[in-house]
């Protein structure tokens, strides 16, 4: 795990010191990603410069730092990640007679593009990963991320280059840069509290998406391809699902997790796991203890509040599964610590909630280990989460009412103190700050996904001062409702392409990176991702028995009785701490003059919100406030406003 930076400006081409220079203070700005070296190359003549900060991992020796150059001089590699079907590709390229000079997986991946070409060796890989190769020959550029988005990849072209970097911090650091907020972006932040791929909260600078590749040659504008589609992944499962039929299931899962785990255990660095206790952590820890050391690290947070603290599960897990365990006691003391620090970590406004324990739990690990494991991605693949069936649920009371287009006219005729009860029992009316014409607009659509999307609203109407578009590009397809029509599978793939991305994946790579820690996430290889898209929906659940094909598994290495219980989540008891020790630093944040500093918030929205959450009742959630403070926080560590 590493991170990556580089400039194609050929305006720089007759100078190299100032392609050098620029390198140079994009890869210090991602020191933290890689704290074991840093290397920079060149193509003068091209106006090409590519750097690398490394966390050695697998080959820690000098022959394979970064950037790296193929056998025969034609490609140029800077790459973050890990490639866990290194070896099989390596075998195959020295039959291929390919000589390897190292053991890295950078080396293979190289390789690979070289012997290939970029769009095969992508279909080949199986791993976490995001890498720019320069064609020295062709001189062409290349970005790559995995199939998930597991790594992060920003770009960048304005005024006849292009730049890249891991984090935007990269970005900010190359000379002559300059961007200004994308309004739209930040009003997008307030409806899920991440920004949505592929903006970023600068005008102009994009994420590049999961599974897809960018290419460019000089001159040209950039080409964006997709290799891998979770689409045609989930249409194919419809088409060719799995029997209905616990023991295939099983079998199935048991050979995909023992091969992916097997790849995700090589490292020559001590490695240990996240646990919870959870079914997904889990089966990570009781994989990770048949397959690997005898004895694994796992790491778990806990704190005083028992409706949030989940650490005597996790006990008893690694109990039972004989690891060497490590826990932390939470109190509003140790997130007030590092909350300061939040807005430098995520380098764009940010604000899930579970940030701060991710960050916490990763600094504890990165006392004991260089790499964990996290059991991310168990609740999107197979079904994990209660809204999935809460929402199926009032979708199929909705889609059950015999005039649909009937009663959204009648909604719009009715005043709303008569309809709310009725709205309320359907489900549709959740929550008080949803509006009626949005209601209305839902009844007459076929498929479940625009319901779905608009019950995760945390500000129905953004708390900005300025008018906004909603219409933001989408980088993903809809699935065809004719072969997925379940609104089960509809709801995974929507939370797979976006929060899972968007949200999750980014709070653990940049708590993680912060601390120079490598964070693997097996259940989302794409290998087991493509295998639950087979497994049909009746079978992610038995009962109130959710994810039950990891379920399967688990029930083989753990008692259910230690994980059989209602999901918790990895939150903090951050409404009661905001309520008390923490409402200080948000009075102070949150002061109106501070607010308008930046003429960007609705302050008199923002205060109402503010008040309403001290004065609300333990229902009254903190996660729209949080949105506010989070991208307040960045507003004044980034731009000063």
């Amino acid at each position: 795990m590493c991170g990556i930076a580089g400039v194609i400006d050929k305006r720089l081409a007759d100078a190299p010191q100032q392609l050098t220079a620029s390198a140079e203070a994009m890869a210090a700005a991602l020191a933290h990603r890689g704290p074991d070296g840093q290397g920079c190359w060149i193509d003068g003549p091209a106006g090409v410069a590519l750097a690398h900060r490394r966390l050695a991992v697998v080959d820690l020796s000098p022959a394979a730092a970064q950037p790296m150059e193929s056998a025969d001089r034609r490609f140029v590699i800077a790459y973050n990640g890990e490639i866990y079907n290194a070896q099989e590709l390596r075998r195959e390229l020295i039959s291929l007679g390919v000589v390897f000079r190292t053991y890295s997986d950078t080396e293979i991946l190289l390789e690979a593009c070289c012997q290939w070409g970029p769009r095969k060796a992508l279909s080949r890989l199986a791993g976490m990963f995001a890498f720019a190769l320069w064609d020295q020959r062709e001189r062409v550029l290349v970005l790559a991320r995995d199939r998930m988005g597991i790594k992060p990849l920003y770009w960048q072209q304005e005024s006849g280059r292009l730049i890249f970097g891991s984090e935007l911090k990269a970005l900010r650091a190359c000379p002559n840069w300059s961007a200004e907020i994308d309004r739209d972006a930040f009003a997008a932040l307030f409806a899920r509290l991440y920004i949505p791929a592929p903006l970023s909260i600068y005008r102009g600078v994009s994420k590049l998406a999961p599974g897809t590749m960018l290419t460019w040659r000089l001159g040209d504008e950039p080409l964006l391809e997709t290799y891998w589609s979770l689409a045609d992944s989930a249409m194919d499962g419809r088409l060719n699902s799995l029997p209905e039929d616990d023991r295939v299931v099983a079998e199935a899962m048991e050979a995909a997790l023992s091969d992916i785990m097997r790849g995700h255990l090589i490292s020559d660095v001590p490695m240990g796991a996240l646990l919870s206790g959870g079914i997904d952590s889990s089966t990570i820890v009781a994989l990770m203890a048949e397959f690997g050391a005898d004895r694994p690290h796992t790491f778990s947070i806990g704190y005083d509040d028992p409706d949030f603290d989940e650490s005597d599960h996790a006990a008893a897990v690694a109990h039972h599964l004989g690891t060497v365990h490590h826990q932390l006691r939470v109190n509003a003391s140790d997130a007030l610590r590092v909350i300061p620090r939040l807005a430098e970590i995520y380098d764009e406004p940010f604000a899930d909630g579970s940030q701060v324990p991710t960050l916490l739990v990763s600094e504890m690990a990165r006392r004991e280990v260089a790499v964990v494991l996290s059991g991310d991605g168990g609740d999107e693949l197979f079904g994990g989460y209660d809204r999935y069936w809460e929402r199926s649920a009032q979708w199929n009371r909705v889609k059950a009412l015999p005039v649909q287009g009937g009663l959204a006219a009648l909604l719009g005729l009715l005043p709303l103190n008569i309809v709310t009860g009725p709205l309320r029992r359907l489900g549709l009316l959740a929550d008080a700050r949803q509006s009626l014409p949005v209601i209305r607009h839902l009844l007459r659509l076929p498929v479940i996904d625009p319901f779905y999307g608009s019950s995760q609203f945390v500000w129905a109407k953004p708390p900005v001062s300025y008018p906004f578009s909603q219409n933001h590009p989408q980088t993903w397809p809809q699935l065809n409702p004719a072969i997925v029509p379940d609104a089960l599978d509809r709801m995974q793939y929507a939370d797979t392409m976006t929060v899972l991305p968007d949200d999750l994946l980014v709070k653990v790579d940049r708590a993680s990176m912060s601390v120079g820690l490598e964070a693997r996430v097996p259940l989302l290889d794409h290998r087991l991702v493509e295998l639950a898209c087979r497994i049909p929906a009746s079978m992610r659940r038995r009962g109130n028995a959710a994810k039950w094909p990891l379920r399967l598994v688990l029930d083989k290495r753990v008692p259910a009785a230690l994980f059989d219980r209602r999901k918790m989540g990895f939150h903090m008891p951050m409404t009661h701490w905001m309520k008390g020790p923490l409402r200080p630093w948000a009075e102070e944040l949150l002061a109106p003059h501070r607010l308008a500093s930046s003429g960007l918030f609705d302050v008199p929205a923002v205060r109402a919100e503010w008040l309403a959450f001290q004065s609300g009742g333990a229902d009254r959630t903190y996660d729209a406030i949080w949105g506010v403070l989070m991208a307040q926080a960045w507003l004044e560590r980034w731009t000063g406003g």
